[in-house]
């Protein structure tokens, strides 16, 4: 099975809010902690179909 490198680019945060973009990586997990609610908008740099959202609340 051929793995493929994504990204998470933020696209918009919540006002306050301050979370790091995540470098290419494939077969891997990363934990991010949310402190501010609101929606949070993201895309993959390298694949820019690949969009999505979170609400965190």
């Amino acid at each position: 099975m051929h793995q493929h490198a994504h990204t998470v680019t933020w696209d918009s945060e919540p006002p306050g809010a301050s979370v790091e973009n995540i470098p290419a990586s494939s077969n891997s997990s990363r934990a991010v902690g949310f402190t501010v609610a609101g929606s949070y908008e993201y895309h993959c740099a390298i694949h820019a179909v690949m969009t999505a959202s979170l609400l965190v609340q």
